[in-house]
């Protein structure tokens, strides 16, 4: 998903099976990052690896992590608009 954060694309994806991994991370930046976006923000139901963050810091767009296992409405905190979006 591709949503706006202010002036801003943020590019949004969702991992629903398995542990985010620095594979991962990796595949979804080349896939994802392109001229125009922004940031990525990437989110997982089921935990992060510790070596995805080294992924994410080592990136050329910043990347997020979002561990959503304890999320009580994980779907809603992933489609929740981002600040300085509107909800329209």
């Amino acid at each position: 998903m591709i949503t706006c954060q202010g002036d801003l694309l943020v590019g949004k994806v969702l991992l629903a099976e398995g542990e985010i991994t620095a594979e991962f991370v990796t595949r979804m930046t080349r896939q994802y990052a392109s001229p125009g976006i922004d940031r990525l923000k990437i989110y997982g139901l089921q935990g992060i690896r510790d070596d995805a963050f080294d992924a994410a810091n080592s990136t050329d767009v910043p990347v997020q992590l979002f561990d959503l296992r304890d999320a009580d409405d994980p779907a809603g905190i992933f489609c929740a608009p981002l600040a300085g979006q509107s909800g329209a």
